[in-house]
């Protein structure tokens, strides 16, 4: 198992502000909007790569957009790996 990170307070002031956004945005409930916003909290560490193949990264790299993520020549981007997952770790 690889750690990526462990949560720090920045962390839980991102989750809060994803929380807020989304109970802004789609007029969700608290408990729908947690949830969709900690079982995705890991979707910027997944790795892409531009369609056109002039381009790969990791979604953390691209600039927030609505709609399907686009590479930096606008291109659609496909996932190569899944997003790690929040998980309780013995130490």
């Amino acid at each position: 198992m690889k750690v990526i990170r462990v949560l720090n307070t920045s962390d839980i002031e991102n989750i809060k502000q994803k929380i807020d956004y989304r109970q802004a945005a789609f007029g969700e409930d608290f408990l729908l909007s947690l949830g969709v916003v900690l079982m995705n909290y890991g979707d910027k560490y997944v790795k892409v790569v531009c369609v056109a193949g002039e381009w790969s990264g990791t979604k953390k790299n691209l600039v927030p957009r609505d709609g399907i993520p686009l590479c930096p020549n606008g291109h659609p981007l496909i996932e190569t790996t899944q997003a790690p997952r929040l998980a309780l770790i013995e130490e």
